[in-house]
């Protein structure tokens, strides 16, 4: 079985949601199919990277619109991720600069023009992609005698119209477009005919394309449910299928309880670039932090790339919040941190939750930010969606750490169960082999 995966965003090294969820199943996956991978020509790794990625993947094809063939040659995945901290800075920064050239238009933003706006976050509705990556696509498609394609995200969506016939195409769709307009309609961000206008107008167009696919692959069941109903609207077949991304192995930290420490502080990971980040911890810092750290102490320590105009606005904020820019080292942030989640706008699987329960950390986490979770409140996880659940959330992890301590082992087994690399790999491998049934 040859596959041939279409990535997007940066695989490599995988320092955001996008990254893992497909650089995770590369290693697994590698061992029971022939994998070749064609790089984002925004995010191609550097030659030393694709030299790592050579040692750490042996069996997989890395291709880049440079036309150079990269094919890995030892080693395994326990010595791939020790990278160097400056290389993870360019790379979020080089990130930050694309995404926010390419998806959002803050002249927009900074005139509270939010609908305006709208339609910068679908890049499907950009120019089609360059010849050079479709003649790429048709290259490998022919000289690695491909069987299946897999395109991820929306910006690779269009591309289905041109794979030959007798290539199986999977859709990876790891944040349906038109739902989450919807989101942004539901959390009330906007409540104009004109937003409504383009979530029918994005839906029209990401379900035409869709159609073309063999086989969608959700990450959460609302976005399954969604997908699939607007496709056998359409009088399509039911192909949608759900499939959750997996937690890198290198994020499992082993627990004990001697050294796990009460919580004195907040951590949330994540860049203001990507907008439910941005407008998860605005509401967080205006409806809440202010309450926790009066009641509690904790103050909420902000990882990533933020603007100085945010930075500026929450300087003196009652919170006390800290915007660190990017650490170092989190080990030590980890150790004593309440992971929080306030993201409320729907999208994908989110990965910054599994992996901090990966990490051992006990984590509070809005509803919406659970869409595709099956953590429980108050047995891996504590849900909350305003301050009266919030402060009862820190409460109840403060107030018991044998509690505490099994909650994080309850979230850090479910992690190694369900959302493992070789079991989103296994579960990968059974779509593609019924596909070629």
């Amino acid at each position: 079985m040859n596959v041939l995966i279409v990535s997007d965003f940066q695989v490599y090294p995988p320092i955001n949601g996008a990254g893992i969820a497909q650089f995770g199943i590369l290693e697994p996956l590698s061992k029971q199919c022939n994998i070749s991978v064609l790089f984002h020509q925004h995010f191609t790794p550097s030659d030393k990277e694709l030299d790592e990625l050579r040692q750490l993947l042996p069996d997989v094809k890395f291709y880049t619109l440079n036309g150079s063939d990269k094919k890995s040659s030892s080693k395994t995945l326990l010595n791939s991720l020790k990278k160097s901290v400056n290389v993870l800075k360019k790379l979020a920064t080089d990130t930050k600069s694309f995404v926010k050239n390419s998806f959002i238009d803050n002249k927009f933003e900074s005139r509270n023009d939010f609908d305006g706006n709208l339609v910068k976050f679908h890049t499907f509705l950009y120019p089609p992609n360059s010849k050079q990556k479709i003649d790429k696509i048709l290259e490998i498609i022919h000289n690695d005698d491909i069987d299946i394609i897999q395109l991820d995200f929306e910006s690779n969506l269009n591309i289905v119209s041109l794979i030959p016939h007798h290539v199986k195409k999977v859709y990876g769709c790891y944040d349906c477009q038109f739902y989450r307009v919807d989101s942004f309609i539901k959390a009330k961000l906007t409540q104009s005919e004109y937003a409504s206008y383009i979530r029918d107008y994005v839906k029209t167009l990401e379900i035409s394309f869709l159609r073309q696919y063999d086989v969608v692959i959700a990450n959460t069941e609302p976005e399954t449910a969604v997908v699939g109903h607007a496709l056998t609207a359409q009088g399509e077949r039911s192909k949608v299928v759900l499939a959750p991304y997996p937690v890198l192995d290198k994020d499992f930290i082993e627990l004990d309880r001697d050294k796990f420490k009460r919580p004195d502080k907040l951590l949330f990971v994540g860049t203001e670039y990507h907008f439910p980040n941005k407008d998860g911890v605005n509401w967080f810092l205006e409806e809440i932090a202010p309450t926790i750290f009066e009641k509690f102490g904790l103050r909420l320590h902000v990882v990533g790339s933020w603007s100085q105009e945010t930075k500026q606005r929450y300087k003196d904020h009652p919170s006390q919040v800290i915007f660190t820019g990017f650490v170092d080292d989190l080990s030590s942030l980890i150790k004593s941190s309440i992971y929080i989640s306030p993201m409320r706008l729907c999208g994908g699987l989110r990965a910054k939750i599994l992996t901090a329960m990966a990490q051992g950390m006990p984590v509070i986490a809005h509803s919406q930010s659970l869409i595709g979770n099956s953590a429980k409140h108050m047995e891996s996880v504590m849900v909350a969606d305003d301050t009266a659940s919030f402060c009862f959330a820190a409460e109840y992890l403060l107030a018991d750490l044998d509690r505490t301590f099994n909650l994080c082992k309850n979230a850090q087994e479910l992690m190694r169960t369900r959302y493992s690399q070789a079991f989103v790999a296994e579960k990968r491998f059974h779509i593609y082999k019924k596909l070629l049934k």
